[in-house]
């Protein structure tokens, strides 16, 4: 009996879900005319309910894309990074194999609409909560430009819990995506050098990362 009992409690639950994801999939119509703060709450329901819960939310993702416009999308990358660093390190596998990889090949090639320059700033911040596919992250975003302005907290985040020392290669291949934006204001040069000289501490070889300094008009 208590099986059974189970059983119908599973699968209540799992109707339940369904009930809710359908209502939330009906309210994206209605999305651009909430307030800004809604917008937030909304966003952050949407992405716990659909990543969490659903095998492959893609097409879910897709119609808030669709919808919202680049501070919408910077919040949802936020909310993801969240998500995803809350994760164990299974969890964030299966998910990436299922179909967060697959979501964000589609939005480097503009699927259904490419990431910002500044969405990129709070994308790249996965890279921390990815374990061991952190590395083909990194590949999949190289060949966008991101803007070196919106990169400060992944910076920052670089030399908490001494990361870049467990990850010298990915920390070297991200500082050379950054200096290829077109404009790097100081506070971000400065954050860089900083890690230049953490990774020569390490015995790394960053000449190429300085030469890119150099070329970007900051005297190393």
């Amino acid at each position: 009996m208590a099986s059974h009992e189970g059983l119908y409690g599973n699968q209540s639950c799992v109707q339940d879900k369904k009930i809710v994801q359908d209502m939330y999939l009906k309210a994206i119509g209605n999305f651009e005319f909430l307030s800004e703060e809604m917008r937030q709450k909304f966003i952050s329901l949407y992405a716990d309910l659909f990543t969490t819960t659903t095998d492959n939310p893609i097409g879910c993702i897709s119609k808030l894309m669709k919808k919202s416009n680049d501070d919408d999308r910077c919040s949802f990358a936020d909310v993801m990074y969240a998500l995803l660093d809350d994760m164990s390190e299974e969890r964030v596998n299966v998910i990436w194999n299922k179909w967060l990889k697959q979501y964000i090949y589609n939005r480097v090639n503009n699927i259904p609409i490419k990431f910002s320059e500044k969405e990129l700033g709070y994308v790249s911040m996965w890279v921390f909560a990815l374990g061991k596919n952190k590395k083909e992250f990194i590949k999949l975003l190289s060949p966008l430009k991101v803007s070196a302005d919106y990169m400060d907290d992944f910076l920052r985040r670089i030399e908490e819990d001494n990361w870049y020392k467990k990850n010298l290669d990915e920390t070297q291949k991200m500082l050379r995506w950054i200096l290829k934006s077109d404009e790097i204001s100081n506070i971000i040069f400065d954050e860089i050098d900083k890690i230049i000289s953490l990774l020569e501490e390490e015995g790394e070889n960053c000449e190429t990362i300085r030469e890119s300094v150099i070329s970007k008009g900051r005297a190393s």
